[in-house]
């Protein structure tokens, strides 16, 4: 499921988070376009969804999704292409011998995005807060 979002005179593809046992659609906090070029040169575009939740309450995360709303994110897409770089997908094991280079380098760009959103949230996020997101991107570095 999908929906596209429309800011200024730009329209974006916005992906819906579908969740949980039953598969419930979660509201989207923050959309971020994504632009960053892969070590062999290639320019990316793309967009990640976020969505902030907490079990206790929505006091803290109203306050964070203000904060992250208010910045200026257009060296998103670098700075998670960086941080993925600096912290690689490296488990090891049986059930993860199957997982191929570009599988593992879009594990890292996930988890790269999330934490970078957490860190932005400047410590306004609850210790229960998940951060959450989907995303159209590729995940491809190098």
């Amino acid at each position: 499921m999908s929906a596209v979002f429309v800011t200024g005179a730009a329209a974006m593809w916005v992906p819906q988070f579908g969740v949980g046992p039953a598969g419930e659609v979660v509201d989207v906090d923050l959309t971020l376009a994504v632009e960053y070029t892969t070590l062999s040169g290639e320019a990316v575009h793309c967009t990640v969804a976020v969505s902030l939740s907490a079990a206790s309450g929505h006091a803290d995360v109203e306050a964070a999704r203000s904060l992250l709303l208010s910045q200026d994110w257009t060296t998103f897409g670098e700075d998670v292409k960086e941080a993925a770089l600096e912290n690689p997908f490296t488990e090891a094991g049986p059930e993860w011998t199957s997982l191929d280079d570009a599988l593992r380098e879009r594990i890292a760009f996930e988890r790269a995005a999330a934490q970078l959103v957490r860190e932005r949230a400047n410590g306004l996020l609850p210790a229960d807060a998940a951060v959450g997101s989907t995303t159209d991107c590729s995940g491809r570095i190098s």
